[in-house]
């Protein structure tokens, strides 16, 4: 199968959604020739990752660039996505129409709605390409909801190929670093997180929490790299994912199960195919307090217990909700619209 993946080439065009498909695309390829991005977008063709820009977006990637023509990436393509946001500076609209003039005819469209709105947005795909008879695949697609057909819930991912293949060994405390969104108590998500930690460090003793929170990306108090905090977090028991926003998916709700932990999580509000099991892959939380006192009995309760999860929902994370796995759900549902 060939697939043609429309992006955005914009300065810090980072999408957790699009980047992180493109990789299980790119992974599930017998070669790389079968999947082409076009524009190939900074940040997911880095040289390495030591270079990204002052954002530190974890979807950064180091896909060599290919640098193909459109006419060579739109050529006999088995599939096109639209892998970016149409309401987001930087997406050139005669991109995508050219792109479908130079398809084969009537190539099937799945567009990826990774963003923060819970809004059906199909109608700005269709415009954008002209066709109403795309698939449409939404991140944060409500439970409950139903927006036709043609929409299929697409939440956030992870790639399976940054599993370590070996692990360190573990201590039975939290990590847990995110950001405050400067510290404004009053904005949201920033007050969930805040109130979390500060009754944590009530909680539980210190020697059971790496913790922090980060104004920003950058200046003074900037977060950690990525890197540098997946390595602190595999050698750790314990996760916490919260985004307190009036959407729910994150990055680190998944991260947290590629990574290997045992973590409580902000109660999903989205349709999650095959979704992680309260008690048994994860602790789902309805209030911040909730979730600190959920978080104390893991780390001052049973440690097998622990480990039982936490293996449960690395486990169940590897097979269902890999970027890789997200790929081929896309694949499998377009069958499905035909």
């Amino acid at each position: 199968m060939k697939i043609l993946f429309l992006t955005t080439a914009a300065p810090c065009g980072h999408d957790y959604a699009a980047d992180f498909l493109l990789a299980g695309f790119v992974n599930n390829a017998v070669g790389r020739d079968e999947v082409y991005d076009y524009p190939e977008k900074p940040n997911v063709h880095l040289s390495d990752l030591s270079k990204r820009d002052r954002c530190m977006i974890d979807s950064d990637q180091a896909l060599p660039y290919r640098r193909h023509s459109l006419e060579d990436a739109a050529r006999n393509a088995d599939l096109v996505v639209l892998g970016y946001q149409p309401f987001i500076p930087g997406v050139d609209v005669e991109n995508v129409r050219r792109a479908l003039s130079l398809a084969p005819a009537g190539v099937p469209v799945a567009a990826i709605d990774g963003s923060d709105h819970l809004d059906d947005l199909s109608h700005l795909y269709q415009a954008h390409c002209g066709r109403g008879d795309i698939a449409y695949f939404k991140r944060e697609y409500p439970i409950g909801a139903d927006y036709g057909p043609r929409c299929f819930p697409l939440p956030l991912s992870y790639p399976r190929s940054r599993v370590p293949k070996e692990w360190p060994s573990r201590q039975h405390r939290l990590c847990y670093h995110a950001s405050s969104h400067g510290g404004a108590v009053d904005s949201n998500p920033a007050l969930p997180r805040i109130t979390i930690v500060d009754l944590l460090r009530r909680l539980v003793s210190s020697d059971k929490l790496d913790v922090d929170l980060y104004p920003g990306s950058e200046g003074p108090g900037r977060r950690m790299r990525p890197e540098q905090y997946h390595e602190r977090l595999m050698r750790s028991s314990v996760g916490l994912s919260w985004n307190g926003a009036s959407n729910w998916d994150s990055n680190r709700f998944w991260e947290n199960f590629a990574f290997g932990v045992a973590q409580v999580a902000e109660r999903p509000r989205i349709q999650i195919p095959n979704a992680p099991v309260d008690g048994e892959h994860c602790l789902y939380a309805d209030s911040p307090h909730e979730a600190a006192f959920l978080v104390r009995d893991l780390l001052d309760g049973d440690p097998v217990r622990v480990e039982r999860m936490r293996l449960a929902g690395h486990h169940h994370f590897q097979w269902f909700h890999a970027s890789e796995a997200r790929a081929a759900y896309v694949v499998e549902m377009m069958k499905e619209v035909g």
